[in-house]
């Protein structure tokens, strides 16, 4: 992987491993669609969402609330204060499915082989859990849960 595919943001050492184990399964390209976001263009991923009809706002005549009240401003993609590290991704991979990608990562995070190496790194048991958002073809991964994490996208 190369720092530009993450906009020079350097990913966490959690998310570097589940990408290599993946490459290294797959075998084929992975392109990462998506990884560190400013807040504008956090807000225009949003807008562009809206305008897709993909979530339902005051502004495409399917909600009630405004787009800036649909935004989820705790959202991995943005950096925080005190973790400089890319927490977060959204990856596809030509032939395969985002279930398919999603059955990968959970296989791999199951593996005593990322247990063991998240634990020569420092890492607690606790401290390993992602969460995976599951699109028709691709996948949202991101690190820092409390506990193994996923949800569905209608697209």
């Amino acid at each position: 992987f190369w720092l530009s595919e993450f906009k020079g943001v350097e990913p966490d050492p959690r998310l570097i491993f589940i990408l290599q184990w993946l490459r290294d399964t797959i075998a084929w390209p992975i392109t990462i669609t998506d990884s560190t976001r400013t807040p504008r263009e956090h807000i225009a991923t949003y807008k562009g969402l809206e305008l897709d009809g993909k979530i339902k706002t005051k502004g495409n005549g399917l909600g009630d609330r405004d787009i800036l009240d649909c935004i989820p401003w705790g959202s991995r993609h943005l950096p925080i204060f005190g973790n400089p590290s890319l927490r977060a991704i959204d990856l596809a991979c030509t032939g395969y499915t985002g279930k398919g990608l999603r059955d990968l990562v959970f296989e791999c995070i199951n593996s005593n082989e990322y247990k063991i190496a998240m634990e020569c790194k420092g890492y607690r048991v606790s401290e390993l859990y992602v969460g995976v958002g599951t699109g028709n073809t691709f996948i949202h991964l991101d690190i820092d849960r409390k506990q193994n994490t996923e949800w569905g996208y209608g697209y």
